[in-house]
């Protein structure tokens, strides 16, 4: 989420869920539901596959 520069407010907003929620995900605190890992995915605009696997897969086209 820091890299993509938000903080936990910001994407609590983008991704409508609530920031009590978001701060515990981001604590491990809670476990996310499935509904909230796609809320969240799409408040960063990523597939939830990205944040199920753990890993940032890069966009097409960019190669490393």
């Amino acid at each position: 989420m820091e890299k993509q520069g938000l903080s936990g407010n910001a994407l609590s907003k983008r991704a409508r869920v609530g920031q009590r929620s978001i701060s515990r995900l981001l604590r491990g605190e809670q476990d996310p539901t499935l509904s909230m890992v796609a809320s969240v995915a799409k408040g960063l605009k990523l597939p939830p596959l990205v944040l199920l696997s753990g890993k940032l897969v890069p966009k097409s086209g960019n190669k490393r």
